[in-house]
């Protein structure tokens, strides 16, 4: 058996299917309907821009393999592009597949390196679709 495989079958048997029947219900805040919700957030190029602005440059790109730096390095000319495309998905309520996958990455936290049991798994998401996530997060 390969690295690769020895790693997925330890995480896997190591995941925790959560038991949702005993899930607290939230308090309603927002009295409209959830396209009303969505679509009532405000994204402009100043917006983009200034998470443009705040990137981290070091961290890994997701599955979507675009780099923070070049993101970055590009920032005035694809924020337009960007906020069309934020906003056409808070309108449509549609979340691109790029924005939802993301690569699973064992990542070492101790021990020796011979043992599945000393790596975590972390995922990479798309950058910028936690963009979007995190001006939806400023909203609400």
């Amino acid at each position: 058996m390969g690295a690769a495989d020895h790693l997925n079958k330890y995480f896997t048997s190591v995941f925790v299917d959560e038991d949702l029947s005993s899930m607290p219900v939230p308090n309603k805040v927002f009295e409209g309907s959830i396209d009303e919700s969505l679509q009532s957030i405000e994204v402009d190029v100043d917006i983009v821009l200034n998470k443009l602005n705040l990137l981290n440059v070091s961290k890994s790109h997701g599955p979507d393999e675009i780099h923070g730096k070049l993101i970055l390095e590009l920032r005035e000319e694809i924020a337009p592009s960007l906020v069309n495309l934020f906003r056409a998905s808070l309108e449509t309520g549609v979340v691109p597949r790029d924005f939802r996958d993301s690569t699973v990455v064992p990542l070492h936290k101790k021990g020796g390196r011979d043992k599945a049991e000393n790596y975590r798994p972390i995922s990479l998401t798309s950058i910028v679709g936690k963009m979007l996530e995190s001006i939806v997060k400023d909203n609400i």
